[in-house]
């Protein structure tokens, strides 16, 4: 049974167990892993990097997207503030880094990004925070489900559009739709949001606080772990993500995804922008 994300209060419940971790961490089939992971005292996330659309590398060789997801990374990795400040310090620090790198924010498709998925915990209860592709799913004891935060849909008109098209060629979707790819990019923190330096970006943060009564396993991970499907606008088949997780845990997850994608190389029946899309993933298991 799922459940919408309504933030629950404070609960009476002690919560002194140190959940168990386990992590995740997987290139996919880009040239370098733009995912990051963050395992703090209190603090756990994943970030998900995006290069810009003119993909060019900067101090280290690092792409825009790992600097992103690095920045990102160390801003919340300062526990003595709130997941929001965070939030704001990460998103400037973006945009800090654009005026060392020589980058206006006048073109979008030249900036890059992150996606996030962050949680604290506290005695009795956890703040979040969430935008851009990065999930949070919750699982409780009693067999119920709570999905945090909003489930990307951006891209899924131009990958129904890939599906459709007629290609008599060896190109990519990323070739094929470069022009419907790009359309979407000038639409980033207008219609969806990611931590870009724009201030815009900061109106698409989710956020809130749940208690953990109840609650058995918290999942954070980035769309690389999402079910492939055949239709993208359909929504996220929760109840066989979270089968898969009480199999086996992220690994499962991770193995199936793969199996379906290696199944479709040509990107067409699990319509997708990359053959495999990075992987970051941060399971919490409470007794």
């Amino acid at each position: 049974m799922f459940e919408s994300p309504i933030c629950s209060g404070s609960s009476s419940v002690v919560i002194s167990d140190t959940p168990r971790i386990s992590t995740l961490l997987e290139k996919g089939s880009g040239a370098a892993n733009e995912d990051e992971l963050l395992i703090g005292i209190k603090t756990y996330g994943v970030f998900d990097g995006a290069t810009s659309l003119v993909a060019e590398s900067y101090s280290n060789g690092r792409s825009g997207g790992k600097m992103a997801a690095d920045i990102c990374k160390a801003a919340f990795s300062d526990e003595s503030r709130g997941l929001q400040l965070a939030a704001v310090a990460a998103n400037q620090a973006i945009r800090e880094e654009y005026c060392d790198a020589g980058i206006t924010l006048h073109r979008k498709e030249e900036l890059w990004s992150c996606s996030a998925a962050v949680v604290r915990l506290s005695e009795n209860s956890f703040d979040w925070c969430q935008i851009g592709d990065c999930q949070i799913v919750v699982i409780r004891e009693d067999g119920s489900s709570l999905v945090l935060g909003r489930t990307p849909d951006q891209d899924v008109e131009t990958l129904q559009r890939w599906k459709e098209k007629t290609v008599h060629s060896d190109e990519s979707v990323m070739e094929t739709m470069s022009r419907e790819i790009l359309e979407v990019r000038r639409r980033t923190n207008i219609d969806f949001g990611v931590f870009n330096g724009e201030p815009a970006a900061l109106k698409f943060l989710q956020n809130g606080t749940v208690s953990l009564s109840g609650v058995k396993d918290i999942v954070l991970f980035s769309d690389g772990l999402l079910l492939p499907q055949t239709d993208p606008g359909a929504l996220p088949d929760w109840e066989h993500f979270i089968a898969l997780y009480r199999e086996g845990g992220l690994k499962e997850i991770r193995n199936y995804v793969r199996m379906l994608q290696l199944r479709d190389i040509t990107c067409r029946n699990y319509p997708r922008f990359k053959i495999h899309d990075d992987i970051s993933g941060i399971a919490l298991s409470f007794k």
